[in-house]
């Protein structure tokens, strides 16, 4: 019921708890912990239980223990501190460097009767003032920055962390092209493995179609890989207005299933009008990669997008590069199903704040500046 009222309250805009932060610096909401940045303190609230107390990190007391370096300069660390993410208890945030200064993602547990001992779990160098991407369990973390090579060519270095052995795993993800996380490029952690989601390849293998390039790198076998590629869209059915485009993998609340969930506005035909529409494809989880390829495979094969529920499972996996024939209209939602022009609520791009598609809701999202207040 509590999962129901959730996606009815986005799906209807008509949230039943509001709340403002008009004093906060940064911010996270995630799994139900308001966590967010005030001065030097960051504040941690637990909104879904209904908590009237917050619990304080000090980061004047959390940045001279860390061996940053940051301690001996003029700048005030605490200002160089952005907030990444937060997962079961553990709270993940970068200490940016200055003046050639390395920067440092720094994991701590933010648990109720922790030792300072066990605090920190994690502190690494990383790239300054680089695209960052981080998510994690107890278990493990993956964390992914790019580094520039050519302008805005450049190339994406992945890295996991065993949280229990503190073992550092490094992975190639060859399909992670561009630099663009949640247009062309997105990452997301099922199970503890790492799933990297491209539109674009290294080399355009196909003149009249295009693909989604994805990978899943397993942390507990070595080396074990499984990368494909599922058929996305025909180049002939028209340009897309790449500024409205929005990937990320979220995760079917019926099934558990990771679904990659792209919204985009296209030009049917190059016609003048162009409008959001979303679509979803499934991933194939690990438990299914496994039992077919227990070694892992490396050599990407073009998976198929064309299987059903009847036969989904390993044993109907199809590696060959057929098109499916026509694509599943629970695989396509269109924001409006009529070609009225007056049930329509457009927003230019100007004024849109944030937009997504919740695939819980079924619903797309816009946070829109209101010109006329």
């Amino acid at each position: 019921m509590h999962r129901f009222n959730i996606n009815e309250a986005v799906a209807t805009a008509t949230p039943y708890a509001v709340a403002v932060l008009a004093f906060a610096t940064d911010f996270l909401f995630q799994q139900g912990i308001l966590c967010y940045r005030v001065e030097h303190e960051i504040r941690l609230l637990d909104v879904h239980h209904g908590d009237r107390r917050e619990r304080l990190l000090d980061l004047y007391e959390i940045i001279p223990w860390l061996d940053s370096g940051l301690v001996a300069t003029s700048v005030d660390p605490v200002n160089q501190v952005t907030l990444l993410y937060f997962q079961e208890e553990i709270l993940v945030f970068r200490l940016e460097g200055s003046g050639g200064q390395s920067s440092w993602l720094i994991a701590i547990d933010t648990a109720v009767r922790q030792t300072r001992r066990t605090r920190l779990l994690l502190q690494r160098p990383i790239p300054s003032s680089t695209p960052i991407f981080v998510r994690h369990t107890r278990s493990y973390l993956w964390y992914d920055t790019f580094t520039a090579t050519h302008g805005l060519q450049g190339r994406w270095l992945c890295y996991g962390v065993d949280m229990t052995t503190n073992e550092f795993i490094a992975v190639d993800f060859d399909c992670a092209v561009g630099w663009e996380i949640g247009r062309t490029l997105c990452f997301e952690m099922y199970q503890d493995h790492l799933y990297a989601v491209s539109t674009r390849a290294t080399s355009d293998d196909d003149e009249h179609s295009s693909f989604y390039h994805w990978s899943c790198y397993s942390p507990r076998q070595k080396d074990q890989k499984w990368s494909g590629r599922i058929w996305r869209r025909e180049h002939r059915k028209g340009p897309i207005n790449e500024m409205w485009m929005r990937l990320s993998i979220q995760f079917d609340e019926s099934t558990g299933r990771p679904t990659i969930t792209e919204c985009r506005r296209e030009w049917p035909g190059g016609n003048s009008e162009n409008h959001p529409t979303n679509y979803l494809q499934s991933l194939y989880t690990p438990a299914e990669l496994r039992p077919k390829y227990p070694e892992g495979d490396i050599k990407r094969p073009s998976w198929s997008d064309s299987f059903s529920e009847a036969t989904r499972g390993p044993e109907m996996f199809q590696l060959d590069s057929n098109r499916p024939k026509k694509r599943l209209p629970r695989n396509c939602h269109p924001e409006y199903e009529n070609d009225d022009p007056n049930q329509r609520q457009e927003f230019i791009a100007a004024h849109t704040k944030y937009h997504c598609y919740h695939l819980g809701a079924s619903t797309f999202f816009d946070l829109v500046t209101d010109s006329a207040s």
